[in-house]
C-alpha cells in the first residue's frame, strides 16, 4: 500500500514538473511587445482586439493581461511603484486621479506628430 502511494506522488510530481518546465509556445515576433492590462474578464482567455491588432501587425504585438475589476487599481498603482507599469492599460476609474499625480505620460505630442484628430476624444 505504501509503494503504491509514493510510486502515485512520484507520477503526480513528475507530471507537475514536465507541465510547468515546458509551458504552450507563444508565437515568435521581430517586433515590439507591448503589454496591455484589461478588465474585460478574468476568465476570458483571449483578448480579441488584441487577436485582431496581432493579426495584422508585423512590428508590434499585444499581450493582453485579464485582471479582476476590483484588483486593477492595486496592481497598478503596485507596478507605478515597483517601476514595471504596463506599456497600455484599459481602465477608466482613477485615471484623473492618476494624470494629476504623475502617473500617466501625456499623448499629445504623439497625437499632434501623426495628426490625430483630437475632435473624436473628450479634452483631458
Amino acid at each position: 500500500m505504501v509503494q503504491k502511494l509514493f510510486t502515485a506522488s512520484g507520477v503526480l510530481i513528475a507530471l507537475g514538473l514536465i507541465l510547468f518546465v515546458h509551458p504552450p509556445e507563444q508565437k515568435e515576433t521581430s517586433g515590439t511587445v507591448l503589454e496591455l492590462w484589461h478588465t474585460t474578464g478574468a476568465d476570458e482567455s483571449e483578448f480579441q482586439p488584441a487577436l485582431w491588432f496581432n493579426e495584422s501587425h508585423d512590428e508590434f504585438q499585444v499581450k493582453a493581461v485579464a485582471l479582476p475589476f476590483l484588483q486593477i487599481e492595486q496592481k497598478f498603482l503596485t507596478s507605478m511603484v515597483g517601476g514595471i507599469p504596463p506599456d497600455v492599460f484599459i481602465y477608466f476609474g482613477s485615471v484623473a486621479q492618476w494624470s494629476s499625480r504623475g502617473a500617466l505620460l501625456p499623448l499629445d505630442k504623439y497625437m499632434d506628430r501623426d495628426g490625430f484628430d483630437r475632435s473624436k476624444i473628450f479634452d483631458s
